[in-house]
């Protein structure tokens, strides 16, 4: 190694090399000469730690030791490039063959990203290629294509133990929107600062004052502009963000629009971002709009800072004639602003017909304007730690003509307050089912997974941060499917289920050998689990019973099934308790939507519909429509305190004109009162009885 250090003191460096190339050599000499070359140190395990400590400080050492090797080859190679403009194929670098170098996958050098670690040097990102031109952009697209990528429009664990719920600023003690990390917030269509509640009803945002309850009243009704449907909110202390849709006609005359128009698409759809300032409440005031090109995806927020994820569809009319990336900020000077081809970023080796668009800005910053990158990609599920923001998307990789393998891509960013930085691309076989089969922790990150080949089959993979695919679980409970999942720490719960509902316990603590520590196998499945303690779990999902139908067994789909497990002995995962709600036309939004739920040191509430007497031939009687309440503890089970309704008179109204109205949608607990919310009203009970304590019409 010294003399290698030797050999590159002695590069003499042109005096027409420029003056960055002369830089980078120049601190890769000071680098080298300052570093001291790490030794492979040889060290058995104590046998009273097994491998939960010792084996992987071996695998850093292994890893840091190579990963210097990595990069002193790719350093070599470029002083040797920059310096003659010939590749070497001889010398001190055939010695370092066979290493590689952090971030390079065995199949896709191409990506490979270059990262010097332990303090040799400066970490350093290779940059993704660039489209550069419209005949490159047709290249890529295949308008040629070798794998078709889906571009979905919908939107799709935590940590140590913790609750996943964040409050604002405010004193008052109030439930907020249930989310998957802590601090890091997601959008819901009705919100609360524990004082007021936000909701989008129609084309318009209503402000409710709710608390103190003797002064609940409506302050401030929000219309917004024709053409644009609200879809969902962000409350902070000073602002109210809404996220909606734009429609945009090609024969409309807004001078502001003209570059987003395409001749042959006659009609755009963009996010629309409206940003409000809510400091004084009688007179809340616009501040911003931010309008990009694209199908709303997902967002997060991150105390001030917004993060946005639309998909822009591409065809041979939008090549043609808008190849580039149109938005509109009213912080820039000029309003509109483009990502031109030059600018929009691809990743070799993969084909997608879509732009991937990430847009950020800092709310506490208005006068600043908004980062917006766009890349040669798409997405469809998203997520998002403090640090790390991680958009995966499914699809199919052709294998042979009539042969294909499913994958999904996940795409792995770093955040950088109000921006994002691309790390690197990993990709594993299957598909997930939405945000909560991803997770980051310990610098890993970790992905759940169905493959459906002859047979499905489940997997869980963990990656490092160059999103090389370091360890596995595979061939979880083959011929079912992942309904659910949950990264807790050191563990991953998997619900998978065919007829009858198993639950995986999963230890990560070596994040390169996961494995398998308990299983259980109950009636039913849970489509959302969520954490109660470090030991118990909630499940939330359908009841089943097992029918005969052409002499297999099938599972019937019943009413909603409320459980929870006790994982405290994970070799042996027990039910501890079970409420069964309703029949089989029983529905509730918190099966498939986290952000329906409202929990809250033991209490529990969440809008639903019961049907009773419900089977498989016979979707039964409507019964009730509103919130139910419960107190859940770990040791005594569910505690029903009753039902919540806005609907009058007797059930068989229930399908009458304008009784969706009526519907509950969301639940809050402020200061020891349950507001229940529809787009009529919001209603107050007292928890101790349920008895209602207030009532705001909302149509007046």
């Amino acid at each position: 190694m010294n003399k290698i250090k030797k050999e590159i003191d002695k590069i003499e460096l042109p005096e027409e090399l420029s003056q960055r190339s002369r830089t980078g050599v120049q601190k890769a000499r000071e680098s080298m000469n300052s570093r001291k070359i790490p030794q492979p140190r040889n060290s058995e395990t104590p046998e009273t730690q097994g491998i939960n400590e010792e084996e992987p400080r071996q695998e850093k050492r292994k890893f840091r030791y190579a990963s210097f090797l990595g990069g002193l080859a790719a350093s070599l190679l470029l002083l040797a490039v920059i310096v003659t403009g010939i590749m070497p194929t001889g010398g001190p670098l055939e010695l370092l063959r066979g290493f590689r170098a952090v971030g390079e996958s065995p199949d896709e050098s191409d990506l490979a990203s270059f990262e010097i670690v332990d303090g040799f040097g400066e970490d350093f990102q290779e940059e993704l290629p660039v489209v550069g031109s419209r005949e490159k952009l047709r290249e890529l697209t295949g308008f040629a294509v070798d794998r078709d990528r889906k571009a979905f429009e919908d939107d799709a664990g935590t940590g140590d133990f913790q609750p996943a719920f964040e409050n604002g600023s405010s004193e008052l003690d109030y439930s907020s929107t249930n989310l998957q990390v802590q601090g890091v917030d997601e959008s819901d269509i009705i919100k609360t600062d524990g004082e007021y509640i936000y909701q989008i009803s129609g084309n318009q945002v209503v402000v409710s004052r709710v608390f103190p309850i003797d002064n609940m009243e409506v302050i401030k009704r929000i219309p917004l502009e024709e053409g644009i449907f609200p879809l969902q909110l962000y409350v902070d202390s000073n602002h109210l963000v809404v996220l909606g849709v734009k429609q945009h006609a090609h024969s409309g005359d807004d001078p502001t629009l003209e570059d987003f128009k395409v001749s042959c698409n006659p009609l755009l759809s963009h996010l629309k971002v409206l940003v409000f300032d809510i400091t004084n409440k009688s007179e809340i005031l616009k501040t911003r709009e931010i309008e990009v090109e694209g199908h709303y995806v997902s967002s997060r927020k991150i105390g001030p800072t917004l993060y946005l994820v639309t998909n822009k569809r591409l065809d041979s009319c939008v090549i043609q004639e808008k190849p580039g990336v149109f938005y509109r900020d009213t912080a820039r000077e000029e309003g509109t602003g483009e990502i031109f081809l030059d600018q929009i970023r691809y990743f070799p080796g993969v084909s997608y017909k879509n732009y991937l668009i990430i847009t950020s800005f800092d709310l506490d910053r208005p006068e600043q304007p908004a980062s917006v990158e766009a890349f040669l990609s798409s997405g469809e599920n998203v997520y998002m730690s403090r640090e790390s923001l991680y958009i995966a998307v499914g699809g199919w990789e052709h294998q042979g003509r009539h042969d294909f393998q499913e994958n999904t891509a996940v795409f792995a960013f770093d955040v950088k307050g109000p921006r994002v930085e691309y790390r690197n691309r990993g990709e594993v076989p299957g598909n997930i089912i939405n945000q909560f089969s991803m997770d980051e922790y310990g610098g890993y990150f970790r992905i759940a997974t169905t493959t459906w080949e002859e047979d499905s089959k489940n997997h869980l993979f963990v990656l490092d941060r160059s999103m090389n695919v370091v360890g596995s679980v595979n061939n979880i409970a083959p011929g079912e499917r992942i309904y659910s999942a949950r990264f807790i720490g050191n563990r991953a719960y998997l619900v998978t289920f065919e007829v009858i509902d198993p639950l995986f316990v999963i230890d990560l603590e070596v994040p390169h050998s996961p494995r398998i520590l308990g299983e259980l196998k109950i009636p039913g499945f849970s489509t959302y689990l969520h954490p109660l303690d470090e030991d118990h779990l909630l499940g939330i999902g359908r009841d089943t019973a097992v029918t005969q139908y052409q002499g297999r067994d099938l599972a019937e789909e019943l009413g909603i099934k409320l459980a929870i497990f006790d994982v405290s002995d994970a070799a042996r995962p027990v039910e501890r308790h079970m409420e069964i709600i309703g029949g089989r036309g029983t529905m509730s939004e918190v099966l498939h939507n986290h952000k329906a739920l409202m929990f809250k040191e033991g209490l529990m509430a969440f809008p639903l519909m019961v049907v009773e007497s419900g089977n498989y031939r016979d979707y039964g009687n409507f019964d009730f429509q509103g919130a139910y309440v419960y107190r859940v503890d770990v040791k005594e089970g569910f505690d029903f305190l009753g039902g919540i309704t806005h609907l009058e008179g007797t059930p068989e109204f229930y399908y009458t004109e304008g009784v969706y109205e009526k519907n509950v949608e969301r639940v809050f607990s402020i200061e020891g009162v349950i507001y229940t919310v529809s787009r009529d009203y919001i209603m107050a009970h007292r928890l101790e009885d349920l008895s209602r304590v207030g009532l705001l019409n909302l149509n007046y």
